[in-house]
């Protein structure tokens, strides 16, 4: 399939238009990449949020067995 432009003023917009869309593309491909970094942040945050609490749950389940000795 080959598109026929008739002037050069088509073809001219043919090209800004392209170069919009590439634009256009660019941007929200850096705005996915930035989500996608916030995002592993959150993940790394909440792990060692989880990590911290089952660190304490098992020194307080450690200590209640050593009171029931």
């Amino acid at each position: 399939m080959r598109i026929v432009l008739r002037n050069h003023t088509e073809r001219g917009y043919a090209v800004v238009m392209m170069i919009a869309l590439i634009s256009l593309l660019v941007i929200v491909m850096m705005a996915n990449t930035q989500n996608v970094r916030h995002l592993g942040r959150e993940i790394n945050r909440l792990e060692d949020r989880q990590n911290r609490h089952w660190q304490n749950f098992k020194v307080s389940t450690n200590l209640t067995a050593d009171a029931l000795k």
